[in-house]
């Protein structure tokens, strides 16, 4: 009978005094941020796959809060805003193909 009331003492305790559960650890999301930071602390150019487009260029700005990228394109100078859940794959340009696009782009103006 004692171990009885033990174990309702337990339950109740656990289901009043509960703690919240520690967020989900989302690898993915962990490291396109890491992928992010880097790039911006070292200046480098992305390219971003997201639903079977992508798209290359500089980061102008990137809002933690709300998981929004704000790319600008080399040769088009638009710029795009890119949720990061919806981000297939990133990956940084390395500095030859980036002056390259750049070098094409005054050429074709």
């Amino acid at each position: 009978m004692k171990t009885i009331f033990k174990k309702v003492k337990a339950i109740l305790l656990d289901f009043i005094e509960s703690n919240p559960k520690p967020k989900e650890i989302n690898l993915k999301a962990n490291q396109l941020l890491h992928s992010i930071e880097k790039a911006q602390i070292e200046k480098t150019a992305i390219h971003v796959i997201v639903n079977n487009t992508s798209f290359s260029g500089q980061i102008l700005k990137f809002d933690k809060s709300e998981g929004k990228l704000f790319l600008q394109n080399f040769q088009e100078n638009v710029t795009n805003i890119i949720s990061i859940y919806e981000i297939d794959r990133l990956t940084p340009i390395p500095q030859t193909i980036k002056k390259t696009q750049e070098t094409t782009k005054e050429t074709l103006i």
